[in-house]
């Protein structure tokens, strides 16, 4: 009987198992058997209980959202007290967009605002204080929700509104916090983060122009203006967003960016009105040609790599434009190590890539390997053709090829004359082992890698359900 004959629940059942006997990153590879089955499998990974694993959820880190609100709708209101103030405000969002109260509804507004960034608001380890099972005492507490007027709970539903651009519902919420300039931004000193994030920088990262100018205006007679345009500045350059942006480029009291908020955008519009901006408004300490030759002699290279890793040519081009050399390298590392060829290949971007090689930057050592490590054919073989270093450390490459269970890619550095040394051959061989690669062993196997027959190699599951390629299609 074939799988695509079966239910689709006992699918499931079988998919969840699956996930449950083999690794995380096995069992996302399984999303890559067929279209149908890439939301099945994520579906699988969340009930699995696999991500319980505080350790292992930072790891997945982008499957936070999805967890988050598989979670919360699957617990109904036996939440932690933080889970369940976010339930609580998705509750009031949907409530006062006239939505029907559905379970679609409010799980399509859960996940809206589970996808604020953590660097905007608390950030992972954090939120995995919120992973554990409320105690009896605590749910009883809760029986009856958090009160509407509890301060932890507005202060996370203006921010669910103002990250949902709900304009009207923030002001509304406004009227009821005269008084809690705190529960809208960040001061000196601050607080701890609260759940969502401060509304004012989820609005300015999310690039509400509207909702942010709201929040601006209402905490201008509170005295915290200045803290509030600083705000918007770092949010509006993380989130690319030059609309919030510009609301928060005020010469009265942000004389002139900071480097690091410079540094933190990608989009190369912001970048030069951030530059444009602290030029124009530079400190009257700071001599006008000594700011901008710190920027590019100390930061220039920072902005090149985020914006390689994010694969955004126009920034670089810019910054190759300014003057920033291209003979620097990545994170203070020995130049034989490290390279921003490395670096973007690392990331699977192959048209990144080809463009670093072009303007002249040349490959680290370990740039064929990092390749490998993404899993891009195309781009190894780029690199393949534009490597002068032999073979030299090809057998690392070979390496990441099998743990990322990669046979076209492990084929081709073979035939570039790649060979594993004893010791990477050991380390490739029980990391198959130890996760079930039977492909891998084999494929090590036809090319004459010692495997013996008298050991077992290939740890399942019950049944071989496991063991079927990645090309396998129900």
């Amino acid at each position: 009987m074939s799988l695509s004959s079966l239910p689709n629940e006992m699918i499931h059942a079988i998919l969840v198992r699956a996930v449950q006997v083999r690794s995380a990153k096995r069992a996302l590879r399984l999303r890559l058997v067929s279209q149908s089955w890439s939301s099945m499998v994520l579906d699988a990974i969340l009930d699995a209980g696999i991500l319980e694993d505080p350790g292992l959820l930072i790891w997945l880190t982008c499957l936070w959202p999805q967890y988050l609100t598989h979670r919360i709708m699957r617990m109904g209101r036996q939440l932690p007290r933080p889970l369940l103030i976010i339930r609580q405000a998705a509750e009031r969002v949907v409530a006062f967009r006239g939505e029907k109260a559905s379970a679609d509804a409010l799980r399509g507004c859960v996940f809206e605002i589970c996808s604020i960034p953590p660097y905007v608001n608390r950030g992972y380890q954090e939120y995995t204080e919120w992973l554990a099972v409320p105690q009896q005492e605590e749910l009883e507490g809760l029986a009856n929700g958090v009160p509407e007027d509890d301060e932890e709970f507005a202060q996370a539903l203006l921010a669910a509104a103002a990250y949902a651009g709900e304009v009207a519902l923030v002001r509304e919420l406004l009227l009821t916090l005269r008084k809690a300039p705190y529960l809208i931004c960040r001061q000196p000193g601050g607080f701890d983060p609260p759940i969502l994030g401060y509304a004012l920088d989820v609005a300015a990262f999310k690039g509400n122009v509207e909702v942010t100018r709201l929040l601006l205006e209402h905490i201008k007679w509170l005295g915290l203006e200045e803290c509030g345009h600083a705000a918007v500045v770092q949010f509006a350059s993380q989130g690319n967003q030059l609309g919030t942006l510009e609301l928060g480029l005020d010469c009265r009291w942000h004389n002139w960016p900071s480097v690091s908020d410079i540094h933190s955008t990608t989009d190369v519009e912001i970048f030069k009105r951030l530059l444009d901006f602290g030029i124009e408004h530079y400190s009257s300490r700071t001599p006008r040609d000594d700011w901008r030759d710190c920027l590019f002699k100390n930061f220039s290279p920072g902005s090149f790599s985020l914006a390689a890793r994010k694969g955004e040519i126009r920034l670089m081009e810019y910054l190759l434009q300014l003057g920033m050399p291209r003979d620097v390298w990545m994170d203070d590392l020995d130049p034989k190590y490290r390279s921003f060829v490395s670096e973007v290949a690392e990331n699977g971007r192959y048209s990144t890539v080809l463009y670093l090689l072009g303007e002249g930057f040349a490959m680290g050592s370990r740039s064929i390997e990092a390749a490998a490590r993404s899993g891009s054919y195309r781009i190894v073989k780029l690199l393949l053709t534009k490597n002068t270093n032999g073979t030299k450390g090809l057998g690392r490459a070979l390496l990441q090829a099998v743990k990322r269970e990669n046979e076209p890619v492990f084929r081709l550095l073979v035939e570039y004359g790649a060979r594993m040394d004893e010791d990477i051959e050991q380390r490739a061989l029980r990391f198959a082992t130890d996760e079930g690669l039977e492909s891998m062993v084999q494929l090590m196997r036809e090319y004459g890698y010692h495997v013996s027959d008298d050991e077992p190699y290939f740890y399942v599951g019950d049944g071989e359900l496991w063991s079927l390629p990645l090309g396998f299609s129900p």
